[in-house]
């Protein structure tokens, strides 16, 4: 299966499709909306037009009917900085789009931030703080210079009320959103978007695909700086630079800027554009690298510059060019920007087609590289990545079939109640049609109305009444032989020194009890011993308990015993 990168680029400050440019291991092909005299007259027929013509080229015997990657061009983007104090990334975009530059001069209107000119609605672009989530990859790995300098950068932020500078990405992206929905209408799923930065920093990153395939072949990652910092730039034919940092293959922040272009020396219509990179552009770049290195307190340890092969160099050029219409050569540019950027290593490449050589190290990176299992703000946009598509609306018809199954078993399930609640009804009317007329032929005064009494009340007292009369008083048990049973212990607790202080009788099976004081404890044994041999007694298991009684000798006796138990009566 051949991996498919699609360049979507923008016109009208990234509001309109101006062209889409599909590239995979041994393709690339362009196209542009046909019939059109001017951008701003097209309509979602040329976005539809655009996702039929990938379709094409992706459906076929060795490819699959998914576009792995929908990527932005820099045109209607900024990439800015701001001060943040909590993590909601949703608060984050609105604080990013409100927080304008405040004017110098006392009442004065505040000017708008480039976050809110690029990026003023949510219904038309995208904010995403970049440098946010913490991937395994860079959580594992050796401890870079830019990762000492943000713990250093988050223990300064601690210090000054949890506040923290944060790169923030923001672009127009509603042609996006019209051709994703344009893909998925035809059956295109598309696994991810991203910014054109972020192909940069996952295409030419020296640490980009670490552990992938490709490491092994590929002369940026030969040395031991790839984990570092590093910084990407790439000049178009246009003239468009566009840069970024990154740390391996993830996106830190970005900017874009313009060179020069000039004709070639015979000036006709259909001459070659020359890009003239000056000093000046450097000059440039470094001020803007200086004031991102002082938001982020960290700098690129490696700079990766890709360039064109058609650049204004004085080959190229007339003798009596203008000066101002020669630049330097790529060397020559090398050298500056090193001079300028000092202590970075430098890694220079010409190619014909910058663009493209970068779409195609993007498949390349994509081909060898496991897809991430949660979206990264450092490697996608994620809220076009987010964005609903077929499956979700299928998810939906799904979810909303399984609730109309569940109303109608609920509502079938209610009905056979309701019928079973009726014929329980018709069960209590039958059964009290049919005792209704007995009751009024044998006891009439139960269904005489009287108040806080029923029929059933009545029924049940009647019911008891004759029961009673049938059956005559319950037979009344023999009582015990109390009086004897207290001759008997008399005659033993009566003896010289015992003091009786209670005897307790009944005709119950509880225990009976005798408690008196004895002298000490051989007098108290010898009570016991007199209650279990005094003739004519009947109660059996004698039983006692000893305890101090006051500051003497004395001991209080607690003599316990059982009646014998009663002979069942036959029949019982």
């Amino acid at each position: 299966m051949s991996v498919r990168v699609a360049l979507l680029e923008r016109t009208a400050r990234g509001g309109l499709l101006h062209s889409l440019r599909l590239v995979g291991a041994t393709a690339d092909e362009s196209w542009k909306p046909a019939g059109l005299r001017a951008d701003a007259d097209q309509s979602p027929e040329h976005y539809a037009q655009g996702a039929a013509w990938i379709k094409e080229r992706l459906v076929g015997p060795r490819t699959r009917d998914s576009l792995e990657l929908l990527v932005l061009d820099p045109t209607g983007g900024v990439c800015s900085w701001m001060n943040v104090s909590h993590g909601d990334l949703a608060k984050l975009a609105i604080q990013a789009r409100s927080s304008g530059v405040p004017d110098d001069l006392e009442g004065a209107t505040p000017s708008i931030s480039p976050v809110e000119f690029f990026a003023s609605s949510s219904t038309d672009s995208s904010v995403q703080p970049l440098g946010f989530e913490q991937t395994t990859a860079v959580a594992d790995a050796k401890p870079s210079r830019r990762q000492i300098a943000g713990k250093k950068a988050d223990q300064a932020a601690d210090a000054n009320n949890g506040s923290r500078r944060l790169a923030v990405l923001a672009l127009t992206d509603v042609p996006a959103r019209v051709m994703l929905d344009a893909l998925d209408h035809e059956g295109i799923r598309t696994a991810g978007v991203a910014s054109f930065w972020h192909a940069l920093a996952m295409a030419w990153s020296p640490g980009a695909g670490a552990g992938a395939q490709r490491v092994a072949a590929d002369p940026l990652t030969q040395t031991p700086s790839a984990t570092d910092t590093a910084a990407v730039i790439l000049v178009e034919d246009t003239g468009r630079l566009s840069w970024c940092w990154c740390e391996r293959d993830r996106l830190l922040c970005a900017g874009v800027m313009r060179c020069p272009v000039v004709r070639n020396a015979d000036q006709s219509a259909d001459a070659e554009s020359l890009v003239a990179l000056g000093k000046d552009d450097i000059a440039r770049l470094a001020s803007e690298w200086l004031s991102w290195s002082v938001q982020t307190q960290a700098s690129p340890t490696r700079i990766v510059c890709v360039l064109p092969k058609n650049l204004a160099v004085p080959s190229a050029s007339p003798p009596d060019a203008p000066a101002n219409t020669i630049g330097l050569s790529a060397g020559e540019f090398g050298e500056a920007l090193a001079s300028t950027w000092r202590g970075a290593l430098l890694d220079m490449v010409v190619h014909e087609d910058p663009l493209g050589a970068t779409l195609r190290r993007l498949v390349s990176f994509l081909e060898s590289t496991p897809a991430s299992p949660t979206p990264d703000s450092r490697t996608a946009l994620l809220d076009l990545a987010a964005r609903p598509g077929r499956q979700h609306r299928t998810m939906y018809l799904w979810t909303a079939g399984a609730l109309v199954a569940l109303a109608v078993a609920a509502g079938v399930v209610g009905w056979r109640f309701r019928s079973q609640a009726e014929d329980a009804r018709q069960t209590v009317r039958g059964w009290g049609d049919a005792w209704r007329p007995t009751v009024e032929q044998l006891f009439p005064a139960a269904l005489a109305p009287r108040p806080t009494f029923t029929s059933l009340m009545e029924l049940e007292d009647e019911v008891k009444r004759r029961q009673e009369a049938v059956t005559g008083p319950d037979k009344v048990a023999k009582a015990r032989p109390i009086l004897p049973e207290f001759e008997s212990i008399s005659l033993v607790v009566g003896a010289p020194g015992i003091k009786l202080q209670e005897i307790s009788l009944d005709s119950t099976e509880r225990p009976q009890r005798v408690v008196v004081v004895a002298p000490t404890t051989a007098e108290a044994e010898a009570v016991l011993e007199g209650l279990k041999r005094v003739g004519g007694s009947m109660l059996t298991d004698w039983n006692f308990t000893v305890q101090p009684e006051g500051t003497g000798d004395e001991r209080r006796v607690t003599l316990t015993a059982k009646w014998p138990a009663r002979e069942r009566s036959p029949g019982k």
